[in-house]
């Protein structure tokens, strides 16, 4: 109690008959909480040479949740037809070394999943149009195509890497790159068309590539490292002269 009463001190309040029990933390103290029941209360610290947080403890910004401030023609943030799914778009740094993550989450889920690897700035991500236990989430930067798919088993979501494409452009500035998954609704029956549900287009400006996941998946043994110049069957790639496809 001697500790308690040489740091406490009673002040009288002028607007009311209750009293203000004042805390007065020290470096030299070797007592650093106190209990009370009071109700107004004022706690006085000694200051630190610090900004924010601790003094002895220094802090790292691991995960970048803040977007640069510039215009962004693609998605930092996608969702399922079904609103269930959502993904979007971090940025880490380690060391000195930056690298793109995207987090899959479900909004009824408490565990998420998280894609890495993406050592480029993401440019642009869409799900699939398929059912939510059976979709995929395609991801572009400046020079490669991910295709993930999306696993919902329990209370987890977690992803596996189905198709990487890689094919550099030279000279080519990425304005408006975009992945778009073409519309697919089911007719109903039991038969369920992978083909056309599986199937993207993957545009970088006048430069247009389409792709079906699972021909792909098909008629190559490994899909998650190919160059889009060995593609011969799944997929073709064209260009539609100077102008910028939007």
């Amino acid at each position: 109690m001697e500790t308690i009463e040489r740091t406490v001190s009673t002040v009288a309040s002028s607007s009311s008959s209750s009293s203000s029990k004042k805390f007065a933390f020290s470096v030299e103290e070797s007592q650093h909480s106190f209990k009370t029941t009071d109700k107004n209360i004022t706690v006085v610290c000694t200051e630190g040479k610090h900004d924010r947080g601790s003094s002895k403890i220094k802090l790292v910004n691991v995960v970048n949740f803040k977007w640069e401030q510039k215009n962004y023609p693609g998605r930092l943030i996608a969702c399922h037809k079904d609103c269930f799914l959502l993904a979007y778009s971090i940025r880490v740094t380690k060391q000195s070394k930056s690298e793109s993550m995207v987090r899959v989450a479900h909004l009824d889920l408490p565990e998420r999943g998280l894609i890495k690897g993406l050592s480029d700035e993401i440019l642009d991500l869409q799900f699939s149009h398929n059912s939510t236990y059976d979709c995929l989430l395609g991801i572009i930067d400046r020079t490669t195509l991910h295709v993930h798919k999306v696993l919902v088993k329990g209370d987890k979501v977690t992803t596996a890497l189905k198709v990487k494409i890689v094919d550099p452009l030279d000279g080519h500035v990425p304005l408006c790159d975009r992945i778009t998954w073409c519309p697919y609704l089911s007719d109903g029956n039991d038969y369920s068309d992978d083909f056309a549900k599986e199937l993207l287009v993957w545009t970088r400006g006048s430069t247009f590539q389409c792709y079906s996941i699972s021909a792909l998946t098909k008629s190559y043994i490994d899909t998650t490292d190919l160059k889009a110049s060995d593609i011969e069957e799944g997929g073709f790639k064209a260009n539609d002269g100077d102008a910028t496809i939007t």
